[in-house]
Protein backbone atom coordinates (compact mmCIF):
# COMPACT_ATOMS: atom_id res chain seq x y z
CA UNK A 1 0.00 0.00 0.00
CA UNK A 2 2.49 2.26 0.82
CA UNK A 3 4.12 1.46 -2.85
CA UNK A 4 0.86 2.51 -4.31
CA UNK A 5 1.06 5.73 -2.45
CA UNK A 6 4.75 6.47 -3.51
CA UNK A 7 3.50 5.85 -6.76
CA UNK A 8 0.18 8.31 -6.25
CA UNK A 9 2.12 11.37 -5.00
CA UNK A 10 5.06 10.37 -7.70
CA UNK A 11 2.40 11.09 -10.41
CA UNK A 12 0.77 13.81 -9.00
CA UNK A 13 4.19 15.60 -8.26
CA UNK A 14 4.61 14.73 -11.99
CA UNK A 15 1.18 15.78 -13.58
CA UNK A 16 -0.07 18.33 -11.23
CA UNK A 17 -2.46 18.53 -8.98
CA UNK A 18 -5.77 16.21 -9.02
CA UNK A 19 -8.15 18.94 -8.46
CA UNK A 20 -9.35 19.51 -11.86
CA UNK A 21 -6.10 21.97 -12.87
CA UNK A 22 -2.73 21.19 -15.03
CA UNK A 23 0.46 22.69 -13.59
CA UNK A 24 0.90 25.92 -13.65
CA UNK A 25 -3.23 26.83 -13.96
CA UNK A 26 -4.02 29.97 -12.01
CA UNK A 27 -7.97 29.32 -11.02
CA UNK A 28 -8.57 32.83 -9.78
CA UNK A 29 -7.92 34.16 -12.96
CA UNK A 30 -10.14 31.01 -14.88
CA UNK A 31 -12.74 31.63 -12.97
CA UNK A 32 -13.07 35.23 -13.62
CA UNK A 33 -12.51 34.55 -17.87
CA UNK A 34 -15.94 35.61 -19.60
CA UNK A 35 -17.06 34.43 -23.29
CA UNK A 36 -17.25 37.45 -25.76
CA UNK A 37 -18.53 35.30 -28.59
CA UNK A 38 -17.01 37.31 -31.24
CA UNK A 39 -16.34 34.10 -33.09
CA UNK A 40 -14.14 34.03 -36.97
CA UNK A 41 -12.88 30.46 -37.14
CA UNK A 42 -14.93 27.51 -37.83
CA UNK A 43 -14.42 23.72 -37.73
CA UNK A 44 -16.45 20.70 -37.67
CA UNK A 45 -16.06 16.83 -37.55
CA UNK A 46 -17.69 13.61 -36.66
CA UNK A 47 -21.67 13.29 -36.75
CA UNK A 48 -21.72 16.17 -35.24
CA UNK A 49 -19.03 17.97 -33.13
CA UNK A 50 -18.93 21.81 -34.83
CA UNK A 51 -17.00 24.68 -33.33
CA UNK A 52 -15.97 28.01 -33.32
CA UNK A 53 -13.10 29.90 -32.00
CA UNK A 54 -12.20 33.63 -31.62
CA UNK A 55 -9.21 34.78 -34.06
CA UNK A 56 -6.55 34.54 -31.01
CA UNK A 57 -8.05 30.93 -30.27
CA UNK A 58 -8.45 31.77 -26.84
CA UNK A 59 -12.13 30.97 -27.08
CA UNK A 60 -13.87 27.84 -28.15
CA UNK A 61 -17.80 27.65 -28.51
CA UNK A 62 -18.47 23.64 -29.52
CA UNK A 63 -21.03 21.62 -29.40
CA UNK A 64 -21.42 18.12 -29.71
CA UNK A 65 -24.33 16.14 -30.81
CA UNK A 66 -24.32 12.29 -31.34
CA UNK A 67 -25.92 11.54 -34.45
CA UNK A 68 -26.88 9.11 -37.13
CA UNK A 69 -24.88 9.29 -39.81
CA UNK A 70 -27.81 8.05 -42.37
CA UNK A 71 -30.59 10.41 -40.48
CA UNK A 72 -29.03 13.71 -40.18
CA UNK A 73 -31.27 16.39 -40.18
CA UNK A 74 -31.76 18.34 -43.48
CA UNK A 75 -32.38 22.05 -44.82
CA UNK A 76 -35.98 20.50 -44.82
CA UNK A 77 -36.36 18.81 -42.07
CA UNK A 78 -34.05 20.42 -39.31
CA UNK A 79 -33.26 19.34 -35.80
CA UNK A 80 -33.95 21.67 -32.84
CA UNK A 81 -33.31 20.95 -29.32
CA UNK A 82 -33.67 22.25 -26.21
CA UNK A 83 -30.40 22.89 -24.43
CA UNK A 84 -31.41 22.49 -20.71
CA UNK A 85 -32.92 18.92 -21.99
CA UNK A 86 -29.52 17.83 -23.78
CA UNK A 87 -28.69 14.33 -22.40
CA UNK A 88 -24.45 13.79 -22.08
CA UNK A 89 -22.60 13.41 -24.36
CA UNK A 90 -24.46 15.91 -25.95
CA UNK A 91 -23.55 19.29 -24.97
CA UNK A 92 -23.04 22.49 -25.92
CA UNK A 93 -20.00 24.80 -24.40
CA UNK A 94 -17.77 27.56 -24.10
CA UNK A 95 -14.11 27.06 -23.23
CA UNK A 96 -12.31 30.33 -22.27
CA UNK A 97 -8.37 29.80 -22.12
CA UNK A 98 -5.89 32.87 -21.40
CA UNK A 99 -3.63 31.46 -24.16
CA UNK A 100 -3.90 29.70 -27.30
CA UNK A 101 -2.29 26.43 -25.37
CA UNK A 102 -4.74 24.19 -25.82
CA UNK A 103 -6.40 21.31 -27.83
CA UNK A 104 -9.05 21.97 -30.03
CA UNK A 105 -11.85 20.03 -31.10
CA UNK A 106 -11.66 18.01 -33.79
CA UNK A 107 -7.83 17.42 -33.28
CA UNK A 108 -5.81 15.62 -31.68
CA UNK A 109 -2.50 17.79 -32.23
CA UNK A 110 -1.71 20.53 -29.90
CA UNK A 111 1.25 23.06 -30.13
CA UNK A 112 2.57 24.40 -26.71
CA UNK A 113 4.30 27.95 -27.05
CA UNK A 114 4.55 27.88 -23.45
CA UNK A 115 5.54 25.36 -20.82
CA UNK A 116 2.41 23.96 -20.21
CA UNK A 117 -1.38 23.42 -21.22
CA UNK A 118 -3.97 25.12 -19.69
CA UNK A 119 -7.13 24.13 -17.99
CA UNK A 120 -10.30 26.39 -19.63
CA UNK A 121 -13.09 28.11 -17.55
CA UNK A 122 -15.90 26.14 -18.84
CA UNK A 123 -19.23 28.07 -19.49
CA UNK A 124 -22.07 25.14 -20.07
CA UNK A 125 -25.42 26.12 -22.19
CA UNK A 126 -28.16 26.00 -19.75
CA UNK A 127 -31.43 27.60 -21.97
CA UNK A 128 -31.91 28.05 -25.29
CA UNK A 129 -32.57 26.34 -28.19
CA UNK A 130 -29.65 24.78 -31.29
CA UNK A 131 -31.25 24.17 -34.53
CA UNK A 132 -28.95 21.77 -36.53
CA UNK A 133 -29.50 21.31 -40.42
CA UNK A 134 -27.24 19.28 -42.77
CA UNK A 135 -26.46 18.61 -46.24
CA UNK A 136 -26.43 14.58 -46.10
CA UNK A 137 -22.88 13.05 -47.45
CA UNK A 138 -22.34 10.98 -50.44
CA UNK A 139 -20.62 8.11 -48.89
CA UNK A 140 -19.66 7.44 -45.59
CA UNK A 141 -16.76 9.03 -45.50
CA UNK A 142 -17.50 12.29 -47.19
CA UNK A 143 -17.48 15.63 -45.39
CA UNK A 144 -20.97 17.26 -45.25
CA UNK A 145 -21.98 21.06 -44.96
CA UNK A 146 -23.54 21.25 -41.57
CA UNK A 147 -24.75 24.89 -40.15
CA UNK A 148 -25.56 25.27 -36.44
CA UNK A 149 -27.55 28.07 -34.96
CA UNK A 150 -27.82 28.92 -31.17
CA UNK A 151 -30.94 31.06 -30.00
CA UNK A 152 -31.65 32.47 -26.69
CA UNK A 153 -28.67 30.77 -25.19
CA UNK A 154 -27.76 31.24 -21.08
CA UNK A 155 -24.75 29.86 -20.48
CA UNK A 156 -23.74 29.07 -17.01
CA UNK A 157 -19.94 29.65 -15.39
CA UNK A 158 -17.92 28.05 -12.64
CA UNK A 159 -18.86 29.65 -9.76
CA UNK A 160 -22.95 29.90 -11.36
CA UNK A 161 -22.68 33.56 -13.33
CA UNK A 162 -24.88 33.58 -15.92
CA UNK A 163 -24.35 35.11 -19.57
CA UNK A 164 -25.87 35.26 -22.54
CA UNK A 165 -24.62 35.92 -26.23
CA UNK A 166 -25.96 39.20 -27.08
CA UNK A 167 -27.02 37.72 -30.62
CA UNK A 168 -28.42 34.32 -31.99
CA UNK A 169 -25.16 32.01 -32.73
CA UNK A 170 -24.24 30.77 -36.17
CA UNK A 171 -22.03 28.33 -37.06
CA UNK A 172 -21.72 26.96 -40.50
CA UNK A 173 -19.04 24.31 -41.30
CA UNK A 174 -18.25 21.05 -42.48
CA UNK A 175 -18.44 17.56 -40.21
CA UNK A 176 -18.32 14.10 -40.69
CA UNK A 177 -14.32 13.30 -41.01
CA UNK A 178 -12.53 12.00 -37.98
CA UNK A 179 -10.63 13.63 -35.30
CA UNK A 180 -7.00 14.09 -36.88
CA UNK A 181 -8.19 13.88 -40.38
Amino acid sequence: MKALALLFASAVAAIGPLDGTLPGFSPHRQRTARPSFNYTTYGGCHNIIVFASTQAETEVLWLRLDLDRNALPSSSQALTRDLSKLVPPARVEVDVYSTADHFMPCSDVVTVKGSKLEAPVIWTARRGTVTVTAVPPTSEVAEYPVTVQITGAVFEGPDGQKISPPRALTISTRAGRLVGG
